[in-house]
């Protein structure tokens, strides 16, 4: 084995969190050959120092400045001896090694970097959890609060938080209060999940899980303030979606999936739409029978956002479920068609074939009927039944399996090949199509990997189509020559009345939105607009659209909410707290129901205003939320 550290050179090595089984086996080999070391003091484990060679010299850099460090590692070099520089988990995170390699620089000493385990990921396995959650996060920042060390303004905690990723803190457990008073004032919400690992992978390791709203009194309470990685973000509650690198029906370099596309001569794609994108968004009935049936629907009741319960006596028995109405045996099929049309989805914890026959009478069209799950009872299955796409069914089916801690069963062919079909695009997002009797051409030119042209807002068209290859953006030239060259065309929000003749053509047209608002006491009306540009962004939409605001009665002289009415132009309305608690909403919070007397303002405000489905539940930019649903029929 090659030498680690040349004589004359300096090496800086990472020494891992603490446990002497993280440290590299490269860091082993220099700390043996070292003839010096310089080492981070009590951080680094003493029973690393126990593998120098006899009479290796050791300098403890706790008590030490930045001339004195130098001093003594530049004066070992250029006397021909191997330096260690040892520092604490990872030297490039927080480890002042630029200084160093400059000072050596400016003497002409070389050097070498020896990588080691950062505190973050001793955290993460200490708490058994994975820092990026299909669904929940895929990035992670790693950061720190300004203390004796500033950081700067476009880095300050409020202003990463904004992000609402994971983050993972260092040196900044001394101030509790403060870093949680900027994590929610950056828009992480008060629910949001919090760990603290002290001295991870040491034998006196302590772990702190929490939420903002009490991790703070909680750490206080264990006496940590110092040495503690701090992580933050709902990736820790491991609920996540699945994972499609192992999913057998998804393709990679080194694993062809099952019905591959590439065995037709395409590509294996991915298109998904973000996962704000995978809620439901309306309101939701869900049946029962048998008494395990309404167990399970009583359960689905209270965790899917907007459901009601409808479960028969024979079941239900005498116990009161909250939520749910009880019906006398006979009734079920009255009870269906009176809620036929009053709920956007049906959920039916059954047989399907019970169902099926029930239903029938009140089918029309894939249009308009309403989204259809069946489930068994043991909650082991979710089937997406009607209305899929534009429905929701779909969506629905694995919101019920999520709940239900069991499995979605969609058969729609586009899901089954990774594909996000048209009329799925637009039910999620509230747009109309003109002509449904073009979906089913568009979804099979799409299953078949023709070329379709899409005229719409490039910036549209960048968020919501450019992730498959066989979609392009039609420009105004290719629309005026009647889309020649594309096996078909979609028209996004286009003039009445258009007629083309050379290929057949899917007509989208998007709603009028509704944003509801809700804000911090004296929140500006830049910070305002801020918000509402962003959300809307998440729709490929800007405030041209938006025909009307909604917010909260106390908000009525709010005047950064009046100015921001004001200058987009848009009429503004107000609801009191006992018409906003009344709206089913996917994300309400305690904390807004003890301040305003509602558990929702942003979200239910857009559902009254608008009357139609929410597009994007609350999102949390500073201290303003906004929420954004389509007007109905708009």
């Amino acid at each position: 084995m090659s030498e680690i550290i040349q004589p004359g050179t300096v090496v800086f090595a990472g020494a891992g969190p603490g446990a002497v089984d993280l440290v590299t086996l490269r860091c082993r080999q220099a700390v043996g050959e070292a003839e010096v070391i310089v080492y981070a003091g009590s951080l680094v484990n003493p029973e690393i120092l126990q593998w120098r060679q006899g009479g290796c010299a050791l300098h403890d850099s706790a008590s030490l400045s930045l001339p004195e460090v130098i001093d003594i590692m530049v004066s070992a070099a250029k006397g021909g001896r191997k330096v260690l520089r040892l520092h604490t988990g990872d030297a490039s995170m927080y480890g002042a090694i630029t200084e160093q390699m400059n000072a050596l620089d400016a003497a002409g000493i070389d050097y070498q970097v020896v990588p080691g385990v950062s505190s973050v990921f001793a955290a993460a396995a200490a708490l058994k959890a994975e820092l990026t959650l299909p669904g929940v996060s895929q990035s992670v920042i790693l950061g720190r609060r300004a203390g004796r060390t500033p950081v700067p303004e476009r880095e300050s905690i409020s202003s990463l938080a904004v992000h609402r990723t994971t983050m993972a803190l260092f040196l900044s457990v001394a101030d509790m209060d403060g870093l949680v008073a900027e994590l929610l004032a950056g828009g992480y919400p008060p629910e949001t999940a919090v760990a603290v690992v002290y001295r991870a992978t040491w034998p006196d390791e302590r772990i702190v899980r929490g939420t903002l709203e009490n991790i703070s009194r909680m750490v206080k309470r264990a006496g940590i303030g110092r040495q503690a990685m701090i992580l933050v973000g709902d990736v820790l509650k491991r609920q996540g979606e699945l994972s499609r690198l192992y999913d057998p029906e998804f393709s990679h370099g080194y694993r062809r999936g099952r019905q591959d596309r590439a065995e037709k001569g395409g590509t294996a794609l991915l298109t998904a739409l973000p996962p704000v994108e995978e809620l439901f968004g309306g309101s939701v009935a869900v049946y029962a029978l048998t008494a395990a049936g309404c167990r399970l629907a009583g359960r689905l009741v209270r965790d899917l956002p907007g459901a009601s319960g409808f479960l028969s006596r024979r079941g239900a028995g005498e116990v009161e479920v909250p939520g749910c109405t009880v019906f006398p045996p006979g009734e079920f099929s009255r009870v269906v068609e009176e809620n036929w049309e009053r709920y956007d989805g049906h959920v039916f914890i059954m047989a399907a074939g019970i169902v099926m026959r029930r239903l029938s009478p009140l089918l029309r069209d894939k249009t308009v009927d309403p989204a259809v799950v069946v489930g068994d009872e043991k909650g082991r299955f979710a089937v997406s039944l009607l209305s899929g796409h534009i429905g929701g069914a779909n969506r629905l089916a694995r919101q019920v399996a999520r709940c239900a801690g069991g499995e979605a069963v969609i058969t729609t062919a586009t899901d089954v090949q990774g594909l996000t079909a048209f009329d799925e695009l637009a039910g999620r997002l509230g747009w109309s199509i003109e002509n449904p009797e073009m979906i089913k051409v568009f979804n099979s030119l799409l299953l078949a990997r023709q070329s379709i042209g899409v005229s719409c807002p490039p910036e549209l068209f960048q968020r919501f189509f450019a992730v498959d290859d066989c979609l392009f953006h039609c420009s105004a030239g290719e629309l005026s020559a009647g889309g020649e060259g594309f096996q078909g065309l979609v028209i996004v929000d286009g003039k009445p009345g258009t007629v083309f003749d050379q290929v057949p053509v899917l007509k989208i047209r998007r709603p009028r939105l509704v944003l509801g608002i809700g804000c911090r006491r004296g929140a500006s009306e830049e910070e305002i607009n801020t918000a509402a540009t962003n959300a809307l962004a998440l729709l490929g939409c800007n405030i041209s659209q938006v025909c009307r605001l909604a917010s909260i009665e106390v908000k009525r002289d709010e005047e950064g909410l009046l100015a921001f009415a004001d200058s987009c132009g848009c009429p503004l309305v107000f609801y009191d707290a006992a018409q906003l608690e009344r709206v089913p909403v996917p994300t309400p919070s305690r904390k807004v129901l003890a301040t305003v007397g509602s558990p929702s303002v942003c979200e239910a405000a857009a559902l009254l205003a608008g009357g139609g489905k929410l597009l994007l539940p609350k999102q949390v930019c500073g201290r303003v939320t906004v929420a954004v649903a389509a007007e109905k029929d708009g």
